[in-house]
């Protein structure tokens, strides 16, 4: 008796559970003739994710309409849609939707009704949707469909198409200008940029489309040219929001570091199955505290880059930063986790299209010490170098100029000694040129089109003087060889 008592119990519990797993719901329980249902079917939790499902669509006499099979979104809140387009001979009373979840029987049914046109309405058949081979935010999404009154192509049709979700409300709407699509040639075509901050990436959405021709219009024409006074017809399409990268994981190189260490290697591992090579702008960043509570956390170091992601490759791109002792991580154990913001460009590196944020596992980093070094950017290693070759190339300049006549007396060795110094010395400057763009950096000028221009005037000034002074020394050496000679040949050797 108890085991009944418990295996009825058994039952009750998995019909509940399994009855609050999935929320069913059709966006509309009457409809006319020509327009469409939609069941949508979202995964809550406990449901099971990528499970098979069977859907059948009924008139109340039995007839089966039309089956629909798949498998249940793959993650928790998740949502499929299966649409039944419906015709002038689907009119019922008390039709359903039933649905098989798991594939272990009927589950439950939801009625509804399909109601004649009337008899001055003709249905619009929506038909031969094609669209583009990716959604994606921030790139653009077309859709191209047919329409028909009566097995023939309709010109004129407006139609209203727009992207929802469970809540049927438009989220954005697609057109080519104005409140309406309108067809040409029998088709409807429109397109628009699927923005990010509507859209999220693993998502299924529907496009919905709803048209239709009026007598005031006077413009819907089918294919012999016969006007077509009131019609309508709408439909649905599910399509899903592919991601630019599959995955984003951040990384460190070990779980535990000491000041010993001196670097912690932040690595993103990024995974683009798409068909095209991606530019992205990496972030990287880590920060440490006493403890486990967040709010007594210090950003410690941070380093940005730009980067590629090769199509169907999976890559990591890595980033040392500095461990620096700074005052609130001293003489203690801190915990600490590295983050990275991943930013996908296309054209403009300025237009982020998409970003991710991920945050490694966390980590310690242990100090025993209460100074703190300051770590020096490299920038002041450029700048001292910079500066030291102002000076050299100064020198070189004074020597080209001064020299003295003492250590050389055939004047033509002399004049080719000189227009060499003379040669290093321009060609030095012209390196020295973009040395007003390192400091420029350092003290924080913003650098412009103006300060770069400078440079690539000044290296052009400097390959025309090198020409100048070889061909001139190449002329110039020659003579004073000749003279040197003939006061040779005349005893005068000074």
């Amino acid at each position: 008796m108890k085991s009944k008592q418990l295996l009825w119990i058994f039952v009750f519990i998995f019909l509940a559970f399994n009855s609050f797993a999935y929320n069913i719901s059709l966006d509309d329980t009457e409809i006319t003739a020509g327009q469409a249902f939609t069941l949508s079917i979202e995964t809550t939790a406990g449901g099971e994710t990528n499970d098979p499902y069977t859907v059948y669509w009924y008139k109340s006499d039995g007839t089966l309409l039309e089956t629909d099979t798949g498998t249940m979104a793959g993650n928790v809140n998740g949502v499929v849609f299966e649409t039944y387009q419906s015709s002038s001979n689907d009119v019922t009373t008390n039709g359903n939707v039933s649905y098989d979840l798991n594939n272990n029987g009927i589950d439950d049914a939801l009625l509804f009704n399909i109601l004649s046109p009337g008899a001055n309405i003709s249905i619009i058949d929506i038909n031969d949707a094609k669209f583009s081979a990716e959604a994606k935010v921030g790139q653009v999404f077309a859709v191209d469909l047919d329409v028909k009154v009566n097995n023939k192509s309709v010109d004129g049709v407006h139609c209203s198409i727009y992207g929802t979700d469970t809540s049927d409300a438009p989220l954005q709407t697609c057109t080519t200008g104005g409140l309406y699509s309108e067809s040409f040639d029998g088709r409807v075509t429109c397109n628009g940029q699927l923005e990010k901050e509507v859209f999220m990436e693993n998502q299924d959405y529907l496009a919905k489309i709803r048209c239709h021709c009026k007598p005031e219009q006077q413009g819907c024409f089918d294919e012999d040219g016969n006007a077509i006074g009131n019609a309508r017809g709408s439909t649905s399409y599910e399509f899903t929001i592919t991601p630019w990268l599959a995955s984003v994981t951040t990384l460190t190189d070990k779980s535990s570091y000491t000041l010993d260490d001196e670097y912690i290697n932040v690595c993103v591992e990024l995974t683009n199955n798409g068909t095209r090579r991606l530019p992205v702008d990496i972030f990287y960043s880590y920060r440490c505290g006493g403890g486990n509570n967040a709010t007594d956390r210090v950003l410690i170091d941070t380093h940005r880059e730009f980067r590629g992601i090769s199509a169907n490759t999976t890559q990591n791109q890595c980033a040392r930063l500095h461990i620096k002792n700074v005052p609130e991580i001293q003489n203690k154990v801190n915990s600490c986790y590295a983050s990275t913001d991943v930013g996908v460009i296309l054209a403009d590196p300025e237009n982020v299209v998409i970003s991710y944020s991920t945050t490694s596992s966390s980590f310690t980093i242990t100090s025993t010490s209460s100074f703190y070094n300051e770590e020096r950017s490299d920038t002041m290693g450029t700048l001292a170098i910079s500066f030291f070759v102002i000076l050299i190339s100064g020198l070189i300049f004074y020597f080209s100029l001064y020299y003295d006549k003492r250590y050389v007396k055939l004047d033509w060795v002399e004049l080719i000694i000189r227009r060499s110094l003379l040669s290093l010395g321009i060609y030095m400057l012209m390196f020295v040129s973009g040395i007003h763009l390192t400091i420029a950096e350092f003290v924080g000028i913003n650098l412009t089109s103006e300060m770069f221009f400078f440079v690539w005037l000044f290296g052009l000034a400097g390959y025309v003087s090198l020409v100048y002074v070889l061909v001139k020394t190449l002329f110039e050496v020659p003579k004073l060889w000749k003279q040197q000679a003939q006061r040779a040949r005349l005893g005068d050797d000074d």
